[in-house]
């Protein structure tokens, strides 16, 4: 696989991780409140599902990295509002560039890299999506540490802020220089009209995720996915805070959550080269238990088992995950990739915004937490369910992804 891409793409992980540990109070140490965080929140997940699928099709025909080099200017733009925000309205502003930012980069570099190496055997695209997946966990995790230890510096987490928008300036400089890309199939093969490409490229696409079988069951449990994870991104720091750790500690959370995240996917890795056929019920079990980690997550009484359930929680993210990548890219076209996995992105950020609106009843409401229960609940459900009626056979075959 390309180096530059891996390191650019661990880079941009990285610059999430340092704010993952201090988000939602970075967000009240800059105008929010307990009761906005999750409407902030709404407004970044309603920006990217505004922008994801349009981005995933700019990228297809336009190149992975150009979308790229552009979300990493929506991201600086963010984290400068960020910096001088003490309102809402700059707040709301800062959330709008930051979902522009996920938009673009979603399906990018991972597209680049498979369409790069041209892989189309099973042990090439695991290969593939597990390297990405490490990348994202370490990255992740380390930037974590680093965000935990940097919060405890100033005042506002300015610390975390400077870090970021030094971090993602060399990203876009290291892309621009280091990054090449073959150019868009769909744009040099087919000679047509730009509207007449797009307009093919999202027939296609929307084509591709209404299929039966696994397909459907990915469509589903990424709205559940989503709900569950803005569920537990949006509360888990106020939630840990009340057990009144040391502030440094956050880091540490985040990190042990990513080094689980790393764990979950080296256990389904192994557990995919020996078992190739049993992909699609390992995705469906591993969300299932996905959903118990968060009901579990609500009956944590002091900071250890809240950690613990929490690490448990990222564990089986992580292995689901991989697998879910695995069964996506195993059946898209190339000249689809970006399009297909800002889709599904898409949907997962369909379910973050259902999130944030019951979120803030919610928490309005009585306690916040019961966000966990609910969502853990919800992916338990849907992934039993799928279990039992979704058409999956061995795998081998790439003509139709619901057979898969």
């Amino acid at each position: 696989m390309n180096g530059a891409i891996q390191l650019i793409f661990f880079g941009r992980m990285l610059a999430v991780g340092i704010i993952s540990p201090v988000l939602a109070l970075m967000l009240m140490a800059h105008g929010a409140t307990i009761e906005t965080v999750s409407l902030l929140i709404g407004v970044y997940s309603a920006t990217v599902i505004a922008a994801e699928f349009p981005s995933g099709v700019l990228a297809d025909l336009f190149g992975q990295k150009q979308a790229f080099l552009l979300s990493v200017l929506f991201a600086v733009l963010s984290f400068v509002l960020v910096l001088f925000s003490r309102s809402m309205w700059v707040l709301i502003a800062a959330m709008v560039a930051t979902g522009l930012s996920r938009a673009f980069s979603s399906g990018t570099l991972d597209a680049l890299a498979v369409n790069l190496a041209q892989a189309r055997d099973e042990h090439a695209l695991l290969k593939i999506t597990s390297r990405f997946s490490m990348l994202e966990s370490a990255g992740l995790a380390l930037g974590a540490l680093m965000g935990g230890l940097m919060a405890g510096i100033g005042d506002g987490y300015i610390v975390n802020i400077a870090a970021n928008i030094a971090l993602y300036a060399l990203l876009f400089f290291g892309a621009l220089f280091f990054i090449h890309e073959n150019k868009p199939v769909r744009r040099t093969v087919e000679r047509k009209p730009l509207h007449s490409l797009i307009n093919g490229q999202i027939k296609q696409s929307i084509a591709f995720i209404l299929q039966k079988g696994i397909v459907r069951a990915i469509l589903v449990l990424s709205v559940a996915t989503g709900f569950a994870l803005i569920s537990v991104e949006a509360y888990w720091q106020p939630t840990y805070t009340a057990f009144n750790p040391p502030a440094w500690t956050l880091g540490l959370v985040s990190f042990a959550g990513f080094a689980s995240v790393m764990a979950g996917t080296k256990l389904i890795t192994v557990f995919m080269k020996r078992q190739k056929s049993r992909v699609a019920p390992a995705f469906l079990l591993m969300r299932a238990l996905l959903g118990v980690g968060l009901i579990g997550l609500f009956f944590a009484t002091h900071a250890l088992s809240f950690i613990g359930v929490y690490m448990l929680s990222y564990f089986f993210l992580g292995g689901s995950s991989v697998a879910e990548s695995t069964l996506i890219h195993r059946c898209v076209q190339d000249d689809q990739r970006s399009s297909i996995l800002s889709l599904f992105s898409f949907i997962v950020q369909i379910g973050g915004i259902l999130a944030s609106g019951a979120g803030y009843f919610v928490s309005k409401g009585g306690d916040y937490r019961l966000m966990w229960p609910l969502s853990g609940a919800l992916l338990v459900v849907c992934a039993a369910s799928l279990m039992r009626t979704a058409r999956i056979h061995k795998t081998g075959r790439r003509t139709s992804p619901a057979r898969i």
